[in-house]
């Protein structure tokens, strides 16, 4: 990648890690919906044991819920606080989301695996399987944060972007509940060992797919509204060919 890639990419990288060292607004959206979240399955289950299964989709849920509360803010508020415009101006658009998007999957990876320490601390259910488990809540954050990472990408300027960002994704998230369920199930028991790595190897694409697309569609999609937003020519019309008529 030529350095003037590695430099936006380093710039959108940095960038979101100091406002969150600043801020924490992310940790704060995330994390606090997460054990509000753990909370209500822990009331709601009582002292009864969950099925493996209901376990494992109650934990996909959550993680897939918390990752649409940050990660969407990464991409929408840069339009709303003005900034769009100028952090374009780093360089390559392409580089610039993937760099908002490695620190998404990383957010959103470290919290999906301290929000699986504490599921598994208030449900009354024996993980069997802890590399599963870790492994599994840890591929769902970070494929979580990619797709939608994409999907905020596609609508920046929109008028009810908040909304479109999440109704977007949402057909291209269902898929990873079942995924997060193949994997979870099996760490608690129920399930082959055969059926969780086809659910890892679905994970890891999912997870893989989107840092390929992302950087062609931002790079398009942005310098496009970047040219539309120069407004016409001052000549007011279209160019000229240089031939005679």
């Amino acid at each position: 990648m030529p350095s003037g890639s590695n430099r936006a990419f380093a710039s959108a990288f940095r960038k979101e890690l100091q406002g969150e060292l600043r801020g924490r607004h992310g940790f704060f959206l995330s994390g606090m919906f997460g054990l509000m979240a753990m909370a209500a399955v822990s009331f709601s289950m009582a002292n009864q044991s969950p099925s493996p299964m209901v376990a494992s989709g109650l934990f996909s849920l959550v993680v897939l819920f918390s990752a649409m509360t940050a990660v969407p803010r990464l991409y929408l508020a840069e339009d709303e606080q003005g900034t769009f415009d100028l952090v374009r101006q780093w360089g390559n658009c392409g580089s610039l989301w993937l760099g908002k998007a490695v620190f998404a999957a990383i957010h959103q990876g470290l919290t999906a695996l301290l929000l699986s320490l504490l599921f598994s601390g208030v449900i009354n259910l024996n993980v069997e399987n802890w590399l599963l488990w870790v492994l599994g809540a840890g591929l769902v954050g970070v494929a979580s944060a990619n797709v939608l990472s994409l999907t905020s990408a596609l609508v920046v300027t929109a008028a009810n972007r908040w909304v479109l960002a999440v109704v977007v994704a949402f057909p291209l998230l269902f898929p990873l509940l079942f995924l997060g369920i193949g994997m979870h199930r099996v760490a608690f028991g129920q399930g082959s060992l055969e059926s969780a790595y086809q659910s890892l190897a679905a994970l890891v694409l999912y997870a893989a797919v989107p840092f390929g697309i992302g950087p062609m569609l931002a790079e398009s999609l942005w310098d496009e509204r970047q040219t539309a937003r120069k407004g016409p020519s001052p000549g007011g019309g279209p160019p000229q060919n240089g031939g005679g008529s």
